[in-house]
């Protein structure tokens, strides 16, 4: 398999610090000589990362790491990576971190079902989400116009699908470099960009 598109590459290589991750999931850890590394996905962008971790402390897989500036039990950032240079158990582990995520920032990934818009004259950038079609992209957009969705059950009750399967599948395809276009990971950066001072 090969490596991600260039505009994804750059979301993992070129990070500013504006661009930083505070918190991440941890996918796994494993020992390179004396040394314990994580492998993590951060919350805010998305970004596969390595860490040194403290021999000291216990991890768990799937836990929620401080990985910002300041105290934390991670020890050093390492190098940003890219699906392919992940463990085979960070590989497994990474849709249900990816739920994880997911969950913790309803309001975000909600947001993008509100905002969503046409990716060409021809497309909508609804219709890339695994298992919505034409006529479920139709469903959202009349009920959006009604009134704005609140929450993943929202959604789920008027439209009839799961956005958080939906969002975790197209999050996964964009990561290993299968999606022609790459919208939520760009969502992901748009949108916490937006919140920053």
């Amino acid at each position: 398999m090969s490596d991600p598109p260039s505009e994804v590459f750059y979301m993992y290589r070129n990070v500013k610090d504006r661009e930083w991750e505070d918190f991440a999931v941890l996918l796994d850890i494993y020992k390179k000589g004396n040394l314990s590394i994580g492998q993590v996905i951060g919350e805010r962008y998305l970004k596969l990362m390595e860490f040194q971790l403290d021999p000291d402390v216990d991890f768990r897989e799937l836990e929620r790491v401080f990985v910002g500036h300041g105290k934390r039990k991670i020890k050093r950032f390492l190098r940003h990576l890219s699906y392919t240079q992940l463990t085979e158990n960070a590989k497994k582990r990474l849709g249900k971190a990816i739920e994880k995520i997911l969950l913790m920032e309803e309001e975000k990934w909600v947001d993008f079902f509100n905002k969503a818009g046409p990716v060409s004259h021809r497309g909508h950038s609804l219709e890339l989400l695994p298992s919505i079609g034409k006529k479920k992209v139709m469903t959202i957009i009349e009920e959006r116009e009604d009134a704005p969705f609140e929450s993943y059950n929202d959604i789920r009750e008027r439209v009839g699908i799961d956005p958080i399967s939906a969002l975790r599948d197209k999050i996964l395809e964009e990561i290993k470099g299968m999606s022609q276009h790459v919208i939520l990971l760009i969502w992901a950066k748009k949108y916490s960009s937006s919140l920053s001072p």
